[in-house]
């Protein structure tokens, strides 16, 4: 996440891809959300039924009206979850205006005025693309009150908006397992399970167990105990 002025980035980062209008009921401002050239043409891809195991072409033009229309839906999907985000804060109704690919047709805040962007990487296939949520600082205004009391804004005076949504993005729960061992089974053995089955799982007792947070591999580990309860021990990181 970061903070920047709006003419700067819209030249840069915002210029090629699809462009997605946002409006924020109860907002004095419209926001976006951008999928950039990599992401858009993958999606695409699969939406017309492409192998999701070939690789797209690298493609460097605009979208077309018809790929944009095609594309409208995975844009209308981002609004019930952004409204969501806002819930904690203030009941906003998010909506999809329009979509275009010319950032040149989209003015949604003053040249040099600042914008707050956090940036998301997707990975499809082997592409790695971004999407892009741009609000201009103004959009929260109404809101300053309601994000003081929820983040606690009140201690942190001199913070800008990218420390303290850093900050709170820090404190975001995150599921982790420690994982032993899997096995497959059929759908006809499954449903045939009862109490008192012994299930055989592929693990060796003397091999470090799989860290998963939120499902992806980062570290290994040894089992064990600490203080009485059972604990792991992290061995090694995982890139």
């Amino acid at each position: 996440m970061e903070t920047i002025r709006y003419e700067d980035f819209m030249t840069t980062r915002g210029s090629a891809g699809t462009i997605g209008v946002l409006s924020l009921s109860s907002l004095p401002t419209e926001a976006l959300a951008i999928f950039d050239q990599n992401l858009s043409f993958s999606i695409l891809e699969i939406m017309l039924g492409a192998a999701i195991d070939i690789e797209s072409p690298v493609l460097a033009r605009r979208l077309t009206t018809l790929e944009l229309n095609i594309l409208r839906s995975p844009f209308a999907d981002l609004c019930p979850d952004l409204s969501r985000a806002f819930a904690q804060v203030k009941e906003i109704r998010t909506t999809l205006e329009k979509l275009e690919s010319n950032a040149r047709l989209i003015s949604i805040a003053k040249p040099d005025e600042e914008v707050i962007v956090a940036s998301l990487q997707v990975v499809i296939r082997k592409e790695i693309g971004k999407i892009y949520l741009l609000f201009p600082t103004a959009a929260f205004d109404p809101l300053l009150e309601q994000l003081q009391e929820l983040l606690k804004v009140s201690s942190q005076k001199g913070s800008t908006w990218k420390q303290i949504f850093s900050q709170q993005m820090q404190k975001v729960p995150l599921s982790v397992t420690a994982k032993s061992g899997e096995f497959t089974i059929t759908i006809r053995d499954l449903l045939q399970m009862r109490k008192g089955d012994v299930l055989e799982i592929n693990y060796d007792p003397n091999q470090p167990l799989q860290i998963l947070v939120e499902g992806r591999h980062k570290f290994n580990a040894l089992a064990g105990t600490h203080n009485g309860n059972k604990a792991i021990n992290l061995t090694e990181l995982i890139e």
